[in-house]
């Protein structure tokens, strides 16, 4: 590759691929985008859990409650559950989605596997709690 030579002072520097002119170079302390974005600003994610973090007053019962809006958005959610059955599958999908698996039935393994996972759980000997930090508490003892 041969660079053309710079016209500035240093007459060895060669101009190229990654190294642009003296002259154009940024100087120290200088942004490549001075308009870029401004400090503060804040995208949609954020300016959405803003709002449906924030409070909202709403009557339930004949009392007046204040919770956030997303609270108040699935309270009115359940209501119109209770009258349309499409609302009423779309809660029961979003339930199971976000349910940490506490509240799962638990399917009964096959006569087969049980005796298999037996037979791993003797080989690998007692379970062994670790009380150090980040620590596999559960974890098998590997002898």
């Amino acid at each position: 590759m041969s660079g053309k030579k710079s016209k500035s002072g240093s007459g060895d520097y060669t101009v190229g691929r990654g190294k642009p002119p003296v002259a154009s170079r940024f100087k120290p302390g200088q942004s490549g985008n001075p308009g870029g974005r401004k400090k503060g600003s804040r995208n949609y994610k954020t300016i959405l859990a803003a709002v449906m973090e924030s409070e909202i007053a709403v009557t339930e019962n004949g009392r007046k409650l204040k919770v956030s809006r997303f609270e108040a958005l699935v309270l009115c959610a359940f209501k119109d559950a209770q009258h349309d059955a499409k609302v009423r599958s779309d809660l029961f999908d979003r339930y199971e989605r976000c349910d940490d698996g506490a509240s799962e039935i638990q399917e009964e393994l096959p006569e087969e596997d049980r005796a298999i996972i037996d037979r791993g759980r003797e080989r690998a000997g007692p379970k062994k709690a670790s009380n150090a930090p980040g620590g596999d508490e559960g974890a098998l003892d590997d002898d």
